[in-house]
């Protein structure tokens, strides 16, 4: 099948264009070109649809986010039909899962409202805004996790897995949906291309559990990469581990997907998150559907529905408030503010971003490439002599405590 991917020159705020995305840690130009070479496409990159001489055809826009069985699915759909046909998603806890706002474009349909995506099969020319959607299916699964009523209806939080999905991508917010919920067709190419260890793994599973039990194989059920180091009572379920990994005990890692390097602490749970080369997870801290660029430094104590770049340090006790109390959290886009559609949302860390303590950030928010965000440095300690004290901070000597100078 003949495919055009036709340029946008889209750049998403704080990151850049599209040639610096990265998304399940691959960029994303050459991760987009793989995945379509795979479902038999002819990749060929346009500036204008002028340029599309070849019909029919595959025409999708350059920041559109799909996975390999949304491709299949819409092609054997559309070559059964007739006319220019539009790929769409049914209205559901999918497209609707994170920032809904920022998802495809709404439209009605006899069978309810669709989310209309910029992914054509074009059979001729044509002015492709006034082409038919043809909705693809997309079954998905729901993984529910305990919440506080303020934060979820029926104190459940429920995250939908799928291998078919779409997704612009216009907004950090869409790279937090495309990670999180592009998590299960990772997976699916992954057990193809590793099919040995794939074949092996119920084995593994039980070796590493000494068990039987579902239950308890499941959290040993995990592809690793070369001398990966993971401890004993560790839990890892669902996840690609790259080379070199340490997972120190008792940790929990769900449905992740960790780059080389990188070392997770004691105690620490992540659930749903991709993780770039050589970042740290400090013990303790609890992240949830959260991607993390290389050589990143995470100690904040939890961390949800965010994006970093490269480099950035959040130290201890520092985060964000990421949950709206009225309505939705609102976000910057194309230069303004909208509700997002979520009432929780993380923040954006350009790259370099460096999060002091005690420091908290409203959701939605963008941090700039070079940020360094701490407390006034007038409060620092810079002298334990008792005239440098500050008022509020008290010295003790041997359980007694001495008096300010005058």
């Amino acid at each position: 099948m003949q495919t055009y991917v036709l340029r946008t020159g889209r750049e998403i705020s704080p990151f850049g264009p599209l040639e610096a995305i990265r998304i399940h840690n691959r960029p994303w130009p050459a991760l987009r070109d793989e995945l379509l070479r795979q479902c038999g496409c002819r990749v060929e990159h346009i500036d204008r649809l002028d340029q599309a001489t070849q019909f029919p055809c595959l025409l999708l826009h350059d920041d559109l986010y799909f996975t390999p069985s949304a491709v299949r699915r819409f092609l054997k759909a559309a070559r059964g039909q007739t006319g220019n046909r539009r790929a769409a998603l049914a209205v559901s806890l999918l497209t609707e899962a994170v920032a809904p706002a920022l998802q495809g474009e709404l439209a009605e349909s006899d069978d309810g409202p669709l989310r209309l995506y910029s992914m054509y099969y074009l059979r001729e020319a044509c002015e492709i805004e006034r082409t038919m959607p043809l909705t693809i299916a997309a079954p998905f699964g729901k993984i529910a996790a305990p919440a506080h009523p303020k934060f979820a209806e029926n104190g459940r939080h429920v995250t939908p897995f799928s291998h078919v999905y779409l997704s612009p991508l216009q907004h950090w917010a869409n790279l937090v949906a495309c990670n999180l919920l592009g998590m299960s067709s990772v997976f699916l190419r992954t057990a193809r291309a590793r099919w040995g260890a794939t074949m092996m793994l119920p084995l593994l599973a039980a070796w590493r559990s000494g068990s039987v039990r579902p239950q308890q194989m499941a959290g040993k059920a995990y592809w690793a990469g070369p001398r990966a180091r993971i401890h004993p009572t560790a839990v890892v379920e669902g996840a690609v581990i790259g080379r070199r990994v340490k997972i120190e005990p008792h940790a929990v890692v769900r449905f992740c997907v960790i780059d080389d390097h990188c070392v997770i602490g004691s105690n620490a749970r992540l659930d749903g998150c991709t993780l770039g080369r050589r970042t740290l997870v400090s013990p303790g801290v609890v992240a949830r559907g959260s991607v993390f660029g290389a050589e990143c430094s995470l100690s904040t104590p939890f961390n949800q529905l965010s994006v970093a770049g490269e480099r950035v340090v959040l130290c201890p006790n520092s985060g964000a408030l990421d949950f709206s109390f009225r309505g939705t959290v609102p976000v910057s886009h194309q230069g303004e503010t909208i509700r997002s559609g979520a009432k929780i949302l993380g923040v954006a860390f350009g790259d370099d971003v460096f999060l002091g303590p005690n420091i908290e950030v409203a959701g939605g928010q963008e941090l700039p490439a070079g940020c360094t965000l701490v407390r006034n440095p007038r409060e620092l300690i810079r002298d334990p002599e008792l005239a440098d004290l500050p008022p509020d901070v008290w010295r003790l000597d041997r359980g007694k405590r001495n008096r300010r100078a005058a």
